[in-house]
C-alpha cells in the first residue's frame, strides 16, 4: 500500500490549471524550450569578428598584432563573461632533456569569417548544422611554433567551439621530437581567466566547469580544467608521441545556460556534439549464458538467438542487437581470429536477418582477462606484433615436494597449489592446462600442462596496447571484418592498461579515441559501448555512446533476497562512481548491466535470487528499475529457459514502454539517496516546451521497512519557471497501486513504500477511470476500513445491550399512586 499526502511547501504558490496538464508562461525561457536560432557572423571592422544567435554573442579580435581575450555575453540573462585568454602554451622550443618554454606571445599574421557548410548524413548533430567560423594563424616570437586557432558557431547551438592545432616551424615536428626528451609535455590551455561564482563540475578529470550564466571546458576525458576563487584554466598536456606525429592540438567548448537550468543547457550541447545522438540498443548478451570464461559456438548462438527473439517478437518486442561476449574468439591465433565454431558466420548472420536484428561483438583492446589475456599476447608474439611487457623480470617456477597445503602454502612461483588457501598471503593459486604462465612467473621450465602455482596478482602483466601501431592496424581490421559483415554493436572492454587508469599511456588512450573514428567511417551508426578503463567524463561521448559504471560485474548489497540486493549494488555503485563524481554526466548514457537471470550467475539464476523470500516479484522489481532508470544501453543478461511466461511479459511490457519514452528518458536524473545505505531514491526525468511536457518519476525502496519519501516537482524534474501547472503522473503498469500521483508547483507530496517497492509514474500513462481510484482507496485502505466498521459495530452492540439493562421502569397509572399515597396516610394516623 502507497499513502500520498501533501503539505504546503514554503513560499507562494502560483497554479494554473488547464485540463489538468496546464502550463503557464514566465518572462525567461528554459532549456526545455531553449531554441538558440540560427548563426550570424560578421565583420565590424578589420580583425573584429562577431558570432551571436538568440542565446549568446562572443566578440573576437585581433589588435596590434595579437589575439585579444574573447568576449561572451549571455544574451538569456544578459550577463557577461569577464574578457578571456583564448591560449597559453608550454611547448618543447629544442633537443635536450627538459627543454620547455612557457609561450604566450602568439602575434597574428591573418584572421578571417567564414561559412561552415552543413554535412549531410552526419551521424553526429551538430555536423548537419550550417554555422559560421573565425579563424586566426599565428606565430610565436619567441618559439619555433605556429597556431593556427578558430572558434565557430552552428545554427541551434547555445555554445561556441575553439581549437587549436600547433606545428614546428624550421625543422619539422619529427626532427624536433626525435632529438628532445621522449617524456617531454606540451600543455595547451585554451580558456584561461576569472569568473565568479566559477566551479569544477565534478571531482575526475574531464568534466566541466560551470557558474549560473556559462559552462565551459576542454573537450577531452583527460581534460585538466580547474577552478579555485573564481580563477580557472582549461588545459590538456600532450606527450611527445603526439606532438610527433599531429603537432599538439585541442578543443574546448564554451557556452551559456538558461538561469537554473545548467544541468539541460550543458546537455542541450552534448547530446549536438556526441558520437550520435541518444538512442536505445535492446540487446542479448551472452555472458553469464554460454560462454561464461569458455568457448562457445555459432549453434549454441543461434539457439539462444531464436529462443529469445521468439518470445520477445511474439510480445511485439525487436532486439536490436545479440551480442557474443567473451569466448567468440581463438586465444590461441590472430588475435582476435573466431575459433572454428565461428568460421561460417553466414547461418549466424542469416538468423539475425530473420529476426530483423544484428550481430553484436565484445573486443577487449588490452588483451581480455586472466590466462585468455597471456595467451593473446603470446598469439600476438608469434604474428611478430609488440606487446606492452610486464614491468618485472620473470621468476623461474618450481614443484615443491608434497605441493602447497594450508599449514605449509607456498610462496610465489611454487607449486603445486589446490586453491588460494595453499599460498602466502596475498598471493593466488593459478591453474592452466595450457601451460600458460602468469604474471611474474616463467612456467617454461615445467612439463606437463595441467599447472598449479602461487603468484603475485600484483603484478603488472603483459598486455595489448592500442599505441602499439601494429597491433593497432591488426585490431581495426578484424573489428572491420565484423561491422562489413552487418554488425551493429560493439562493446569495447579494457582499452588502457589492466593495472588500471593511473598506468595507462596516453597513447592508448589517444588510439582508442583514433580507432572508435576510424570505426565510425565504416559504419556511422554503430553503437559503441566502452567498458573498463573508462570514467565518468561526458566528453567521452564524443566518441562512444555509453560507458560502464565501474565496480563487479554483479555483486551484493543491503538487505532482503540476492536480486534485491543485487538491485542495490547495481544502482549503489551508480550513485557512487557517477552521481557524486560527476553530475553532468547523463545516467541515460551508462552501461550498468540491467538485467541478469542466467545459469553462471552467481546467486541470480532463479527469480528471487537465493536468500530468505522477503520481497515480492523481485526480477519484476529488477526489470522496471532497470528500464525506468532510463539507460540506453538496455542489456539482456539471461539464460532464456530459465524465464516463465510472467518473467517475458514483464521484460516485453517494459522494453516497450521505455521505447516509447525514449526522449523523455534521455534526461533522467538521480533522485535521493544512497542505495547502500538503504535509502529511498529512482531517476526522475523531463521533456517538453511551453506548448508540451511530459515526466516520468521511477522510485525504488531497497530497504526490508516501509519508507516515506518526499516528492517537491520543481526540485526533483528541475522544472523551468514557465511550468506553473499540476503534473498528473500514472503507471504504464495495470498491476501498479497506486495508479496516479498528482505534484503540484509549490507542494511537496509525502510517499509511503512498501518493503523493496518499484513504482514507476509518466505523464503519459493511461489515466484510471473514477471508479478504479475509489476501488484503490478502498483496496489500500481495506484493512483500516475493517477495523474501523468493527469497531463501530462492537460500539453499537455495546450501546444497545447497555440501554436494555439501564432502561427506566414503566410509568405508575395516577389512581395507584393516589391508592398508596391514602394507605401510607392511614398508617401514620394508626402509628400516633
Amino acid at each position: 500500500m502507497l499513502q500520498l499526502r501533501v503539505r504546503r511547501a514554503a513560499g507562494p504558490l502560483a497554479v494554473v490549471c488547464l485540463q489538468c496538464l496546464g502550463f503557464g508562461l514566465a518572462a525567461l525561457p528554459s532549456a526545455g524550450d531553449l531554441q538558440p536560432g540560427a548563426s550570424e557572423g560578421s565583420e565590424l571592422e578589420a580583425w573584429n569578428f562577431r558570432l551571436r544567435n538568440a542565446v549568446l554573442e562572443a566578440q573576437i579580435a585581433g589588435r596590434d598584432g595579437l589575439l585579444q581575450a574573447i568576449r561572451v555575453t549571455n544574451r538569456m540573462s544578459g550577463r557577461e563573461m569577464p574578457p578571456a585568454d583564448v591560449l597559453l602554451a608550454r611547448l618543447p622550443v629544442g633537443p635536450g632533456p627538459g627543454a620547455g618554454q612557457d609561450i604566450t606571445d602568439f602575434r597574428v599574421v591573418g584572421m578571417n569569417l567564414s561559412r561552415i557548410e552543413a554535412q549531410a548524413n552526419a551521424s553526429q548533430l551538430a555536423l548537419s548544422m550550417p554555422g559560421w567560423a573565425v579563424t586566426a594563424v599565428m606565430e610565436a616570437v619567441s618559439a619555433p611554433w605556429m597556431a593556427v586557432w578558430s572558434v565557430e558557431l552552428r545554427d541551434g547551438s547555445n555554445y561556441l567551439k575553439l581549437s587549436a592545432r600547433l606545428t614546428y616551424r624550421g625543422r619539422s615536428a619529427d626532427e624536433q621530437s626525435a632529438e628532445g626528451d621522449p617524456e617531454a609535455e606540451a600543455e595547451l590551455c585554451l580558456l584561461s581567466g576569472n569568473l565568479p561564482g566559477s566551479s569544477v563540475a565534478g571531482k575526475v578529470d574531464g568534466v566541466p566547469i560551470t557558474s549560473d550564466d556559462f559552462f565551459f571546458g576542454l573537450e577531452h576525458p583527460q581534460g585538466l580544467n580547474s577552478a579555485k576563487a573564481g580563477e580557472y584554466r582549461c588545459c590538456l598536456k600532450q606527450h611527445t608521441a603526439k606532438i610527433k606525429e599531429h603537432g599538439p592540438h585541442a578543443a574546448l567548448v564554451l557556452g551559456v545556460t538558461v538561469p537554473g537550468q545548467v544541468r539541460r543547457s550543458f546537455l542541450h550541447y552534448l547530446e549536438r556534439e556526441r558520437a550520435h545522438p541518444s538512442r536505445k540498443m535492446l540487446h542479448y548478451n551472452s555472458w553469464y549464458d554460454i560462454g561464461t570464461g569458455q568457448q562457445f559456438d555459432a549453434k549454441q548462438a543461434i539457439n539462444r538467438l531464436d529462443h529469445i527473439a521468439r518470445e520477445l517478437s511474439r510480445r511485439g518486442v525487436m532486439l536490436d542487437s545479440f551480442l557474443l561476449d567473451d569466448g567468440w574468439d581463438d586465444p590461441d591465433s590472430g588475435p582476435w581470429n573466431a575459433h572454428e565454431g565461428f568460421r561460417d558466420l553466414k547461418q549466424l548472420e542469416a538468423r539475425a536477418t530473420h529476426w530483423k536484428t544484428s550481430l553484436g561483438l565484445w573486443f577487449s583492446p588490452f588483451g581480455g582477462y586472466h590466462e585468455a589475456r597471456q595467451r593473446r599476447v603470446l598469439a600476438a608474439r608469434r604474428a611478430d606484433i609488440p606487446v606492452r611487457e610486464e614491468t618485472r623480470e620473470r621468476k623461474s617456477a618450481v614443484l615443491r615436494k608434497g605441493g602447497c597445503t594450508q599449514a605449509s602454502p607456498c610462496e610465489e612461483g611454487e607449486g603445486s597449489c589446490g586453491s588460494n588457501h595453499d599460498c602466502r598471503g596475498q598471493l593466488e593459486c593459478w591453474h592452466t592446462t595450457f601451460a600458460i604462465s602468469p604474471p611474474g612467473v616463467d612456467l617454461s621450465g615445467i612439463s606437463g600442462s595441467d599447472i598449479r602455482v602461487c603468484f603475485d596478482p600484483g603484478v603488472h602483466s603483459a598486455f595489448l596496447g592500442l599505441g602499439i601501431k601494429e597491433y593497432y592496424l591488426h585490431l581495426r581490421d578484424q573489428i572491420w571484418t565484423w561491422l562489413l559483415g552487418g554488425a551493429k554493436l560493439l562493446k569495447l572492454d579494457g582499452i588502457g592498461n589492466p593495472a588500471g587508469l593511473d598506468e595507462t599511456l596516453e597513447e592508448d588512450f589517444d588510439a582508442a579515441v583514433s580507432l572508435i573514428a576510424e570505426l565510425r567511417k565504416i559504419s556511422s551508426h554503430v553503437f559503441i559501448n566502452l567498458s573498463t578503463g573508462t570514467w565518468p567524463s561526458p566528453f567521452w561521448l564524443l566518441y562512444s555512446d555509453t560507458v560502464w559504471r565501474r565496480g563487479h560485474d554483479h555483486y551484493f548489497e543491503g538487505r532482503g533476497p540476492a536480486r534485491e540486493r543485487w538491485i542495490t549494488y547495481r544502482d549503489a555503485m551508480v550513485y557512487a562512481n557517477v552521481v557524486t563524481q560527476s553530475p553532468l554526466f547523463p545516467l541515460s548514457s551508462l552501461m550498468v548491466h540491467g538485467i541478469v537471470f542466467a545459469k553462471d550467475a552467481w546467486d541470480l539464476n532463479q527469480p528471487e535470487g537465493s536468500g530468505p523470500g522477503l520481497s515480492n516479484e523481485p526480477f519484476k522489481h529488477e526489470v522496471r528499475s532497470a528500464f525506468g532508470s532510463g539507460v540506453m544501453l538496455q542489456e539482456l543478461y539471461v539464460t532464456p529457459s530459465l524465464l516463465n511466461r510472467e518473467n517475458w511479459d514483464d521484460v516485453a511490457e517494459a522494453a516497450k514502454w521505455a521505447s516509447d519514452r525514449i526522449q523523455t528518458l534521455a534526461d533522467v536524473q538521480w533522485f535521493g539517496g544512497d542505495p547502500a545505505k538503504g535509502e529511498v531514491y529512482g531517476w526522475a526525468a523531463w521533456h517538453g516546451s511551453t506548448q508540451k511536457t511530459s515526466a516520468i518519476l521511477t522510485l525504488r525502496n531497497p530497504s526490508p521497512q516501509r519508507q516515506s519519501v518526499y516528492v517537491d516537482p520543481v526540485k526533483v524534474f528541475s522544472l523551468p519557471e514557465y511550468v506553473v501547472g499540476p503534473l498528473v503522473l500514472n503507471t504504464p503498469y495495470s498491476d501498479q497501486r497506486p495508479r496516479q500521483i498528482q505534484l503540484v508547483r509549490g507542494r511537496v507530496a509525502s510517499l509511503e513504500l512498501p518493503p523493496f517497492a518499484v513504482l514507476v509514474f509518466d505523464t503519459n500513462g493511461p489515466s484510471p477511470s473514477a471508479w478504479a481510484v475509489y476501488i484503490d482507496i478502498l483496496v489500500d485502505n481495506s484493512a483500516i476500513l475493517f477495523w474501523t466498521v468493527l469497531a463501530l459495530l462492537v460500539a453499537g452492540f455495546s450501546l444497545r445491550g447497555s440501554s436494555a439493562t439501564s432502561a427506566a421502569a414503566p410509568a405508575v397509572p395516577v389512581e395507584e399512586l393516589r391508592r398508596r399515597r391514602l394507605a401510607a396516610l392511614e398508617r401514620r394516623a394508626s402509628d400516633q
